[in-house]
C-alpha cells in the first residue's frame, strides 16, 4: 500500500487490487450491499470463509484452518502480510475476546477517549436516563435555532468540550456499530445537524450521547455460544433468509450480520 499512498486517488487504486486479488486469484465473492465484505464457499458447500475487510486491515471467520492459511499463502503473492491468531486479537478500535461458551466485543479504550475529550475534568458527573433530552422546550428549541456561524461554532466546541459534529458522529457511529445499538435513535437525530448544528444539538444530542457512554464505559457486548451457531449454520440461516450475496437489492445492514457471525465463529 506504501507505494500509492500520497495519491489522490490512493484509496481506489487499493480498493481495486485488492478486490482483483480475492475475487479473480482466490475465487472470494464480493457482498453487493457491503462491499468490505467477502465470502468464499466451497463448491459442495461444506467449507467456508469470510473477510471482512478495513483498509488494509482483515478479520477473519471460517469452518476449516486451512482455508485461513491459504488465503494468507495466496496475499503473500502480492502483499507484505502480518497475521495474528487467538484468543484475544484487535481489529480497527476493537478488542475481540473468544472464551469457551461466550465471545464478547471491547471498545472501552475507543469510548474512553470520546468520554475524555468531551468531559477532560470529569466535572460534569450528573447522571441522564435517555442519551438525549425528551422535554418539549428542548425540541422547540432544537428546531427554531438556527445552524451557528462559524465563531459560533468555535465557541460552542470550547463551552462543551466536544469536537465539531462531523467527526463526533463519525465517532459515535462507529460505536454504536460494533457495541451500543441502543444509541441508534439518538445518533440518528444528531445526524440531521450534522452540517447545520446549533447549541440545543451540542446539548442536548451530542453532550447527553457521551453522558451515556460514560456512565458505562466498559460495555463489552458478549454473545453466548450454544454449540448451534457454527459458521456453516449461520450461513444458512442468513441465505435461508435471502441474505445472499448476489441479491444487491437487498438492503439488509451486511455489517452488523458479519460481525454477529464472526463473534461465532473462528476469528483470525
Amino acid at each position: 500500500m506504501n507505494a500509492i499512498q500520497g495519491t489522490k486517488p490512493a484509496g481506489h487504486q487499493w480498493n481495486n487490487i485488492l478486490t482483483n486479488v480475492l475475487q479473480v486469484h482466490n475465487k472470494y465473492k464480493q457482498n453487493h450491499i457491503d462491499h468490505a465484505v467477502f465470502i468464499y464457499c466451497s463448491p459442495d458447500k461444506t467449507e467456508t470463509q469470510i473477510v471482512l475487510v478495513s483498509a488494509d486491515n482483515f478479520l477473519c471467520a471460517f469452518t476449516h484452518q486451512h482455508l485461513f492459511d491459504d488465503l494468507c499463502t495466496s496475499l503473500r503473492k502480492y502483499f507484505e502480510l502480518t497475521t495474528k491468531e487467538g484468543p484475544k486479537l484487535s481489529y480497527l478500535n476493537l478488542k475481540i475476546k473468544q472464551h469457551s461458551n461466550y465471545n464478547s466485543l471491547d471498545q472501552t479504550s475507543h469510548i474512553q477517549e470520546i468520554v475524555d475529550a468531551w468531559f477532560p475534568d470529569s466535572t460534569d458527573l450528573h447522571t441522564t436516563d435517555t442519551p438525549f433530552c425528551t422535554d418539549s422546550e428542548f425540541e422547540k428549541a432544537l428546531f427554531e435555532t438556527l445552524p451557528a456561524e462559524p465563531d459560533e461554532l468555535l465557541q460552542l466546541e470550547k463551552q462543551y468540550g466536544g469536537p465539531y459534529q462531523t467527526s463526533t458522529l463519525g465517532q459515535f457511529q462507529h460505536v454504536k456499530e460494533w457495541t451500543r445499538p441502543e444509541l441508534s435513535y439518538a445518533i440518528t437525530r444528531l445526524g440531521s445537524f450534522n452540517v447545520a448544528s446549533s447549541e440545543p444539538a451540542f446539548q442536548g444530542l451530542s453532550k447527553r450521547i457521551v453522558h451515556d457512554f460514560r456512565q458505562a464505559i466498559f460495555f463489552p457486548k458478549n454473545v453466548l455460544l450454544d454449540g448451534t451457531n457454527t459458521l456453516r449454520h449461520q450461513y444458512d440461516l442468513a441465505t435461508h433468509n435471502d441474505i445472499t450475496i448476489d441479491d444487491s437489492r437487498n438492503q439488509v445492514a451486511w455489517s452488523s450480520w458479519v460481525i454477529n457471525f464472526l463473534s461465532h465463529n473462528p476469528a483470525r
